[in-house]
C-alpha cells in the first residue's frame, strides 16, 4: 500500500514540475481556447483497488486542481486521457495503445506502471513519436536505455542489483549471493544477476 501511495505522490509532483517546466521550454503553446492534451496510461478493472487506480486517481485530482484553482497553465485548461488496458498485458494491446497515443495531439504520457506494459516495440512506438513518456514506476533499465523520450521516477533495475550486492557483501558480510531467475526474464532478472 506504501508503494502504490508513494508511486502516485510521485506522479503527482512529476507534474507539478513537469508542466512548468515544460511551459517554459516553449512546449504548452497552442492557440487560446486548445487543452493540453495528457495522455495517462493505466491497468485496473473497474471497481478494483490498484495501484493503476490510484494512479489515475491521483493525477485526475491534481489535473483538476490546477484547472479550477491556477486556471489552467497559461491560460489552457489541461485535458487528461485515459487509455488502460484493464490488465490485459499483450503486446498487441500495448501496441494499440502506444498507436493511439502517438496518432494524438497528447504532449505527454504518463504511466504505464509495469515493465509488461511497455515491451520493445511499444517502446520504438513511442521513441518514434518523440512523446515523452513519465513512469513512476518502472524499473526495467530498457526502458530509458532504448527511448531517449522516456524518464522515470525510480531507480533502475541493475541499480537496485547493485545495491543490494553492497548490502550483501558489507552489511551481511557474505562473499557470494545467487539470483534465481526464469531464463527468459531479461527485464528484471538479467540486470540483477548482472550486478
Amino acid at each position: 500500500r506504501q508503494l502504490m501511495m508513494a508511486s502516485a505522490l510521485m506522479l503527482v509532483l512529476l507534474l507539478a514540475l513537469v508542466l512548468p517546466a515544460a511551459y517554459s521550454l516553449g512546449l504548452l503553446f497552442r492557440p487560446s481556447s486548445a487543452p493540453l492534451i495528457i495522455t495517462m496510461v493505466t491497468s485496473y478493472k473497474d471497481g478494483q483497488e490498484s495501484p493503476g487506480l490510484e494512479a489515475w486517481q491521483s493525477a485526475k485530482l491534481y489535473i483538476d486542481f490546477v484547472n479550477q484553482q491556477k486556471g489552467g497553465v497559461n491560460g489552457h485548461q489541461i485535458l487528461l486521457e485515459q487509455l488502460n488496458d484493464e490488465t490485459t498485458y499483450t503486446d498487441k494491446r500495448e501496441q494499440s495503445i502506444a498507436d493511439q497515443v502517438s496518432k494524438s495531439n497528447s504532449l505527454l504520457v504518463l504511466g504505464p506502471i509495469y515493465s509488461a506494459m511497455v515491451p520493445k516495440n511499444v517502446n520504438e512506438i513511442y521513441k518514434a513519436a518523440h512523446i515523452p513518456l513519465i513512469t513512476g514506476s518502472i524499473s526495467s533499465d530498457a526502458l530509458t536505455t532504448e527511448n531517449p523520450f522516456a524518464f522515470r521516477l525510480r531507480t533502475t533495475t541493475s541499480l537496485q542489483g547493485q545495491y543490494s550486492a553492497t548490502y550483501v557483501r558489507q552489511v551481511l558480510g557474505l562473499s557470494t549471493a545467487s539470483i534465481i531467475r526464469l531464463q527468459s526474464d531479461g527485464a528484471y532478472g538479467e540486470p540483477l544477476a548482472k550486478a
